[in-house]
């Protein structure tokens, strides 16, 4: 998942370099804000899951993005709690990419 998220941010993966050593980022733009809250609003929703799918551990040099995560996570399990399940759609909302 680490390196589906990182082709989805736009960080720059090396196949010899494993995703945990890559640089990490002192703040994240607003478009990888939004993809890494969408990834984890998409885990959140899905009842299989728990917060350990979070693929930055604690402790990570990317605080920024495990928050992101976990914020997302949140909000998709608390609507896939509250909301009717006919109507809830798991999906990552990629509209919200383009505010800014």
């Amino acid at each position: 998942m680490a390196s589906w998220l990182s082709d989805q941010m736009g960080i720059s993966s090396d196949a010899s370099v494993p995703f945990r050593q890559t640089p990490s980022m002192d703040t994240l733009t607003w478009d990888q804000f939004v993809k890494t809250h969408d990834a984890g609003r998409f885990v959140g929703a899905l009842y299989e899951f728990g917060a350990w799918m979070c693929p930055w551990p604690p402790g990570t040099d990317e605080p920024e993005h495990r928050k992101a995560w976990l914020a997302g996570f949140a909000v998709g399990r608390f609507a896939r709690q509250r909301m009717d399940p006919e109507t809830f759609d798991p999906k990552p909302v990629d509209s919200r990419s383009s505010r800014g």
